[in-house]
Formats: C-alpha cells, structure tokens, sequence
C-alpha cells in the first residue's frame, strides 16, 4: 500500500526551508571582525589622467586646467613591479606632495603589478557622505527653485 503525505505538510517543509536559506543569504555578508577596518576603495571612471613625463606640464599646471569640482576625487596610483618599490614610491609621494600644495588633497594608492608605473587621476570617487552633502551646494539656481 502507498502511503501519501497530507499537502500541508509539503507546504509548510517548503517554507521551512525557504525561511532557512533567506536566513543564510542575509548572514552571509555578516562577519566577526570589526566593521569598517576593510572598506573597498570607491572607484569610477576617471575624468582626466596625468603621466609625469619631461618635457611635459607640471601637476600644478595640469591641476589648474582641470574643472573646480569638489566632487572630483584626485588619486595618484603607484603599480611597483618586484624590485621597483621605492622608486615608484618615491615618485608616487612626490607627485602626492605637489597635489597638496596646489590645494587638490590627493589619496594614494599603491598596488602591486607587472610593470611599474605611476599616474594622477581625477574621477568622482569621492566617498557617499561627502559627495552627497557636496551635491546639493552643486544645484543650479533653476534646479533649487
């Protein structure tokens, strides 16, 4: 003889699991270290690039011909091959030191590659917080009305 389950309880083991993996998916992303000690660096397509070359503009002439936008983040990016760390570094600071004497606070970062290079570039990468509060001092006159 056939035994056959009462339709009740299909349904509610069917729930039962559904309430289960919901549960999983939510605590996935939780963890035990401390919140904040890790943050993905924002990133967007940049705006405007600068290569230090001879015979080429200075940071701070390059900066000025740039848009006055304080949603403008600028980044100097230092990619050290094995070997060509303190070169790169020492370029990647001084290119940081000149940004911040022509008032442009730069971020550094610095990243591990195959070859070496270093590049200033001007993206909206400026953190939620502050762009947001920056966004609205940024509506034309016709929008705020």
């Amino acid at each position: 003889m056939r035994r056959t389950i009462p339709a009740w309880q299909v349904v509610l083991s069917d729930l039962a699991l559904i309430l289960f993996l919901t549960t999983l998916a939510a605590l996935q992303g939780t963890s035990k270290e401390a919140p904040g000690l890790f943050a993905e660096a924002p990133h967007s397509h940049e705006v405007a690039v600068y290569r230090d070359a001879a015979g080429g503009l200075a940071l701070a002439q390059w900066l000025e011909s740039q848009p006055a936008d304080p949603r403008l983040q600028l980044t100097v990016l230092a990619r050290f091959s094995p070997g060509e760390f303190e070169q790169v570094h020492d370029q990647a600071q001084r290119l940081a030191s000149d940004a911040a004497e022509a008032g442009k606070p730069p971020r550094l970062v610095l990243e591990p590659a195959e070859h070496s290079e270093v590049l200033v570039s001007l993206a909206y990468d400026v953190p939620a917080a502050m762009s947001q509060a920056q966004s609205t001092r940024l509506r034309p006159d016709s929008l705020a009305r």
